[in-house]
């Protein structure tokens, strides 16, 4: 635990952390969308991928506990790139406390330049919804959502 620890102190690790997260965070998205596809066959086909979802790992999980599973790794990976984020931020800006005269961009394309602004603007306008919200869109009948 200590190795892992001392790795992550450095930038490497830190960078790594990003790589790590981002991919799975990028892996549930291209799931999520193929999921969300389903919609397109009809309701039949959405309705029994929605079952399959909370089945999924019978019998040796209880139903929807893969489903759970899967939502604590992600806000774990979200909470880790996010806190990984944070401190190359902090870090870079330490290490240079006084700025260039003149910025050169010759090597860096834009979206290289903005990407830090850009996790926050995703932060701040796509917040997650509620699980009531999700439950009501899901079944609009149902009077306990």
């Amino acid at each position: 635990m200590r190795r892992v620890v001392h790795f992550y102190r450095s930038t490497v690790g830190k960078k790594v952390t990003m790589a790590v997260s981002g991919a799975v965070l990028l892996f549930w998205l291209i799931a999520h969308m193929l999921g969300n596809l389903k919609a397109f066959l009809g309701p039949d086909h959405l309705n029994a991928y929605a079952a399959w979802l909370r089945t999924v790992g019978e019998p040796f999980f209880a139903r929807g506990q893969v489903l759970w599973l899967v939502r604590i790794v992600l806000l774990i990976c979200v909470g880790l790139h996010i806190l990984a984020a944070t401190q190359l931020t902090l870090q870079s800006w330490a290490a240079r406390p006084e700025a260039y005269r003149k910025t050169p961009h010759l090597e860096i394309s834009y979206a290289s330049r903005t990407m830090r602004w850009g996790g926050v603007l995703l932060l701040v306008l796509l917040p997650p919804p509620p699980q009531e919200f999700r439950q009501k869109m899901a079944n609009p009948t149902n009077p306990s959502a």
